[in-house]
């Protein structure tokens, strides 16, 4: 069994209307003596003052696949974007119209970006510029995700699209 660390700097991108906390990957290492959780616990009283660096820390056995996986940043961003850190491929941006319950519309109908460079989601903020847009899918490597927004001030919930009685 080895261990293969990641370790990743915060970022701020901009990708077509949206702005999201994103990570660069920095660099990573093998270890093969260690287990996983210890090593992430060294790792993290190491970066326990550093906000802006994300480390992943992967078990891989004698075949090369995983076994398990750890994460860890002392960063408290306020939402988890995805389950582990994962190379954003595309976002899809989902607008009130998209998700009408009269005319929902296809994956591929949406409008959609693609980074520039190679960055990598896992906790942080997204804002966007249009209030029209409710969400965003995230497409990455290890799937897609989809994150509701929530417009500043308006709250919503499952009797917005009622109407009043």
């Amino acid at each position: 069994m080895r261990v293969v660390i990641r370790y990743y700097r915060r970022s701020l991108e901009r990708i077509g209307p949206i702005v999201l906390e994103a990570y660069r990957l920095e660099r990573k290492e093998e270890r093969t003596q260690g287990d996983l959780l210890d090593i992430v616990s060294e790792l993290s009283e190491r970066y326990a003052n550093t906000p802006d660096v994300l480390v992943e820390a992967v078990l891989l056995d004698s075949r090369g696949e995983e076994r398990g996986a750890l994460a860890y940043t002392a960063g408290g961003a306020p939402q988890l974007l995805f389950p582990r850190p994962a190379r954003l491929l595309r976002i899809h941006l989902v607008d009130d119209a998209a998700v009408s319950v009269q005319a929902p519309q296809p994956v591929d109908k949406l409008p959609s970006y693609t980074p520039r460079d190679e960055v990598y989601v896992y906790a942080g903020r997204i804002g966007v510029e249009n209030p029209r847009i409710v969400g965003v899918l995230l497409e990455t490597d290890k799937g897609t995700r989809l994150m509701m927004l929530q417009q500043k001030g308006v709250k919503k919930d499952s009797n917005s699209s009622k109407a009043p009685q």
